[in-house]
This record gives structure tokens, C-alpha cells and sequence, in this order.
């Protein structure tokens, strides 16, 4: 598995289902989105509002084991997109609670790294990739 499993985010959670969701939401006309806080641009959202004539509502977690455990506490009934990180994909999918993606309805795979789509287990079939990056800590050698 590549170092940058941790950093790797993957837009899981049955994109499918966030694209049923955006069709079937007749009723509620909204699509919750589990997601760290500030990762969407809200002009985005906005944007996506106007052109789908539904809300978004962005439902905001602070770490890994809080969105765990928030998904656990209802079995994830109420989310219609989750941005995860890579490492958590295969448990989620295991846990049956992210629908396989249709490729068809999302041409835009074709460019993407394909190292990228197969980075994690169940990656290729149920996620696509949103942000990769890395954490490092700086020192002035100095001071410390």
C-alpha cells in the first residue's frame, strides 16, 4: 500500500447513490454530504444548487474516528456522500455501505492517473479520488 494512504481522500460513499440521490430527492430536494469542515468551496455548493434546484448540507466531522463512529451510530442511513480517507474505503464497503460506482456516469475517470483509482482496496470500483497531499513538520534546527 503507498505511503500516502492517509493523506489520499476518496470521495466514497456510493457516488451512485449521490447521483440517485440528486434524481430520487424529489422529496427532500437535498444531499447530505459527510465531509471535514471548508474542503468544498462554497461557491461551489452554490452553483450546484442552482443548476440541480436542490440544497446541500454538509454534515462536518473532525478526525477519522469521529466519522467512524458517527457512520456506525445510524449504520451511515442519512448520507448520500462521504469523503473518506483510503484507508477506511474497504471497511466502509465491507460494512455495505457504499454502492459500487457507475463508471458510465462519470466520464471524467478517463483522466485520472489510473494509479490513483487502485490506490486503495474497493478504490477502483467505489470511490474516486478528490485531494491527495502530505504532512510534514518543519524545525529550525536552532531553536529546538
Amino acid at each position: 500500500m503507498p505511503a500516502f494512504h492517509a493523506n489520499l481522500l476518496a470521495l466514497a460513499l456510493a457516488i451512485t447513490l449521490g447521483f440517485q440521490a440528486i434524481h430520487a430527492s424529489a422529496a427532500n430536494d437535498e444531499l447530505v454530504i459527510l465531509n471535514w469542515g471548508e474542503y468544498i468551496d462554497p461557491d461551489l455548493i452554490e452553483v450546484f444548487e442552482t443548476r440541480h434546484n436542490a440544497k446541500v448540507r454538509e454534515v462536518y466531522y473532525e478526525s477519522d474516528e469521529q466519522r467512524t463512529q458517527m457512520l456506525l451510530s445510524n449504520d451511515a442511513v442519512g448520507y448520500d456522500l462521504i469523503l473518506t480517507s483510503g484507508i477506511d474505503l474497504a471497511f466502509y464497503v465491507k460494512r455495505g455501505w457504499i454502492a459500487p460506482l457507475d463508471t458510465q456516469a462519470i466520464p471524467n475517470l478517463k483522466h485520472l492517473n489510473p494509479a490513483w483509482r487502485t490506490a486503495f482496496k474497493s478504490a477502483e470500483t467505489h470511490a474516486v479520488p478528490y485531494f491527495w497531499g502530505t504532512v510534514g513538520i518543519i524545525y529550525r534546527s536552532d531553536l529546538v
